[in-house]
């Protein structure tokens, strides 16, 4: 039998059970088919198996590099939380009691310091607040003029904690 023929008997039994080369319409230009080819690493790339395994290894890294992140930024965040005490500033009596302006206040509750300069202005109590500036407020804080959200609100101010 002749070669020429078997060649050409092969290659059309292949072009038959060949996959369409471009699932996407037509009408899309074709610089996105080739974008869609190129950024998708799951699909055969035209330039080689060695830059679709580099996309993924890109991929992989930049996954790490947000876990990382994350975990970094979760660990600086529990690290000043207020309510551990690990690496509180630590203030005496004295270094606390000169703080007692409108314009420089810090107060004491259950030994624990808070600057609440910046809350002065819009305390609800007016210039009640100043009347402990400087000291411990324990007593007032937790009076019945005070609603609960306070005890919420309170974290946001905590400098340090009282020398014992």
């Amino acid at each position: 039998m002749n070669c020429r023929f078997m060649a050409a008997g092969i290659r059309a039994r292949e072009e038959c059970h060949r996959a369409p080369v471009d699932p996407l319409p037509h009408k899309v230009p074709t610089f996105l088919h080739r974008r869609r080819k190129i950024n998708n690493p799951f699909t055969p790339n035209p330039q080689g198996t060695e830059k679709g395994a580099a996309e993924i290894l890109d991929m992989v890294i930049a996954l790490v590099a947000v876990v990382v992140a994350i975990l970094l930024g979760a660990f600086l965040l529990i690290s000043q939380n207020p309510k551990s005490g690990i690496g509180a500033k630590v203030y005496s009596k004295a270094e606390v009691s000169l703080h007692n302006k409108r314009t420089d206040c810090w107060i004491i509750i259950k030994d624990k310091v808070y600057d609440v300069t910046s809350y002065v202005e819009e305390h609800p109590g007016g210039d009640a607040i100043l009347a402990h500036a400087g000291g411990d407020s324990t007593e007032g804080f937790y009076g019945p003029q005070h609603a609960t959200r306070v005890f919420d609100m309170i974290d946001d101010f905590y400098i340090g904690d009282l020398e014992k």
